[in-house]
């Protein structure tokens, strides 16, 4: 089966009607590398580490130790200045809108807020001596040294001109100006389950070229943390599937309970349309498909499961005689 034959998969069905146990069947005999993002414990990724038969790696968001390196916010090494404004942009737009699920909102809703954390981004991303991400709060805390280190070493003239203003502000009009935007980055920045990934990454990427299976649960993490994690995950897998010289091996991105834990949003519905070329498969799994954008996610999604007794959109469309699997857990379920 060549790349662009292996179909998207959309996954709907009740607590305990076999979503999990189906998935986990199928995800097991996927021609390629498997990344599973579970927002839960013991669950689909429970199921896949016990039966896993090739390499494996597992990182349980809340262990502090042992963790897995994901260069979740990464300034650009391109040597082209003008590709490395392109990547460091593209980056902190993208990064946006996965820390925006955090408040359950979207860009358009907040333009304020979106403003100056798309600005503290940059000025992160744009330093001559990189920086440590914990850094990235004090950029608004402008009485600190660790706010005019970040000036001082800025590329950006227009961006150290934005953050000089924040300096003649008093407190009421600093808090009205980048209060909810330091609200969360805080709750980001100074978690340190989110710290501990921010390295690193090219290990795991060349981990999955080996056709092995990439295992993420939360754990005991935040909810909000974990959403931002399992985002930034997304976003390095996919940034290197674009990337490679060739769609091989094929990469199963599984994004378990994606609705309800808002980890499949406009980013994924975009990917999930254009990067089947680029050998990045995309499996949402849910108990209602009440995603952002329904009728997008199901024109993504090629091949659909019902599982149990969940309503569903057109079910008699769906192949599911080609998915013995999923009918051996709808059985089971039923015991």
């Amino acid at each position: 089966m060549t790349s662009k034959m292996i179909p998207n998969v959309l996954v709907i069905g009740e607590p305990g009607s076999g979503k999990s146990v189906g998935t986990a069947a199928a995800a097991l005999d996927f021609p390629g590398s498997v990344v599973s993002l579970d927002p839960h414990r013991d669950s689909l990724t429970r199921l896949l580490l016990e039966n896993a038969r090739g390499p494996v790696l597992y990182d349980r968001i809340s262990d502090l130790y042992r963790t897995l390196q994901y260069g979740l916010l990464r300034a650009s090494t391109e040597k082209d200045p003008r590709k490395r404004d392109q990547e460091n942009h593209r980056r902190a737009k993208l990064f946006v809108e996965v820390m925006m699920r955090r408040r359950g909102g979207e860009i358009a809703g907040a333009p304020l807020m979106e403003e100056w954390i798309m600005a503290l981004l940059l000025l992160y991303l744009n330093q001559r001596v990189p920086k440590d991400p914990s850094i990235v709060p004090y950029g608004f805390r402008p009485d600190t040294p660790q706010f005019r280190a970040l000036l001082r070493d800025c590329t950006k003239p227009d961006l150290k001109h934005q953050f000089q203003q924040l300096e003649g502000l008093n407190p009421k009009a600093l808090r009205s100006e980048i209060g909810s935007a330091q609200r969360l980055v805080e709750g980001t920045f100074r978690n340190q389950e989110f710290l501990a990934r921010c390295g690193g990454g090219e290990g795991v990427v060349r981990f999955l070229q080996g056709r092995g299976m990439l295992l993420v649960e939360r754990g005991d993490a935040d909810e909000d943390v974990t959403r931002i994690i399992i985002g930034g995950i997304s976003l390095l897998v996919t940034e290197h599937c674009e990337r490679r010289p060739r769609p091989y091996p094929p990469i199963a991105m599984i994004l378990d309970e994606c609705t309800n834990a808002r980890t499949a949003g406009p980013f994924e519905e975009r990917k999930a349309g254009e990067t089947r070329k680029y050998g990045e498969h995309w499996w949402f799994v849910c108990q209602h498909p009440n995603f952002p954008n329904p009728r997008a996610f199901s024109r993504t999604a090629r091949r659909s499961i019902s599982t149990g007794r969940a309503t569903t959109p057109s079910p008699t469309s769906w192949p599911h005689s080609s998915w013995p699997a999923c009918d051996a857990a709808r059985r089971a379920a039923r015991r």
